[in-house]
């Protein structure tokens, strides 16, 4: 009987010594990356896992290591973008369009091999080569993290013509090469 007593009491102190909240915490990651744990109202811890997203530099894009909550789908690569920047990100001049304008789409999804991302009014309201940078980042990063053949940018069910790289109107599903030559590095 004194091993049921003992392995009571054990469960019943590690129980105690659990919190359950909605608050959120951050660990640093090294290189000036955090890591969140839990979620906004539920208090469910989640996993993450390690991405690539691109982010803007001038007239280019750099690849930079990010979290995401796991399972990585476009929304949660489009919250990652729209989460603001780290010190290192802001020493080196890098920017993204999604956290100064995180209302530019209105939901994110995969539909089988096919990524669609439907836009709001914001998007349509922003300067061409605003749009194009911000698609550059978009989409690159879906494609660095997603097994997908093409991106639909919608505006309701339709197709949306949205500006290339040379800034040339695209009226199909964007893939990776339509924004690969605005790729740089950060030196």
């Amino acid at each position: 009987m004194r091993p049921f007593y003992i392995s009571f009491a054990v469960s019943i102190g590690l129980l105690a010594s659990c919190t359950f909240g909605a608050e959120k915490t951050a660990q640093p990651l090294g290189d000036d990356r955090r890591i969140e744990v839990g979620s906004a109202g539920d208090g469910i811890p989640r996993r993450s896992e390690p991405i690539i997203v691109y982010l803007i530099r001038g007239d280019e894009v750099v690849s930079r290591p990010r979290l995401s909550i796991s399972p990585v789908t476009p929304q949660s690569i489009i919250d990652s973008l729209s989460s603001g920047l780290t010190d290192y990100e802001l020493a080196n001049d890098l920017r993204s369009s999604l956290s100064i304008s995180p209302l530019v789409f209105e939901n994110a999804r995969l539909a089988g091999d096919l990524a669609e991302i439907s836009v709001s009014n914001t998007f349509l309201d922003l300067a061409g080569n605003e749009q194009k940078m911000l698609l550059a980042q978009v989409v690159l990063s879906l494609f660095k993290n997603l097994d997908i053949t093409a991106i639909r940018i919608l505006d309701g069910d339709d197709t949306l013509a949205v500006p290339g790289a040379t800034g040339e109107v695209i009226e199909r599903p964007l893939v990776a090469s339509d924004y690969s030559t605005l790729i740089g590095s950060i030196t």
